[in-house]
């Protein structure tokens, strides 16, 4: 077989051998998804920076046990660090909470963005399976220098007013 031919083979089987994760049993949500009506999701603050810590609250109904799977995405990959209990599962640098609502309702954690080089944007995901259904919740941060407005030098702002000025007066 020639070089080509090798090559052809080898790109076959990478097309056509299932992938491997390394990622616990736990971690395989169901594909059954429905509409979100009970769950809510906050995050602040609302602007991404480096190395900030962010709240992120999850409210649902009280007294029910689920999992919850935290992500924090920047173009499909995890990025930032989650400030999670011990007892989570890491799936892949998302951590995996088995969690009951209590009577406030609330799950609180933190996640903290990246110390450098800080992307555009960031999806904060919250996957949560109750019952074999899945409840998808997401919010999107924009970085500071996404959405800056570039402030005009008081400088430029005399040289243009004399520019009008004598222009006028010529």
């Amino acid at each position: 077989m020639s070089f080509t031919g090798y090559t052809a083979l080898l790109l076959l089987l990478g097309v056509i051998t299932p992938g491997y994760t390394t990622d616990p049993e736990e971690c395989n949500f169901t594909k059954k998804t429905a509409e979100n009506k009970d769950y809510k999701l906050t995050v602040s603050p609302k602007t991404l920076y480096n190395n900030t810590v962010y709240t992120v609250n999850v409210t649902g109904n009280g007294n029910e046990s689920v999992k919850v799977l935290l992500q924090a995405l920047s173009n499909n990959t995890v990025v930032g660090n989650w400030s999670i209990p011990t007892q989570s599962v890491d799936c892949s640098g998302k951590p995996l909470l088995n969690f009951t609502f209590n009577a406030n309702n609330s799950l609180f954690t933190n996640w903290t963005s990246p110390s450098s080089s800080i992307p555009d944007s960031v999806d904060i995901n919250v996957f949560i399976t109750k019952e074999n259904v899945t409840y998808t919740l997401s919010e999107k941060l924009h970085s500071s220098s996404a959405n800056a407005i570039f402030p005009i030098h008081p400088l430029s702002v005399f040289l243009t007013s004399l520019l009008v000025i004598t222009s006028k007066l010529l």
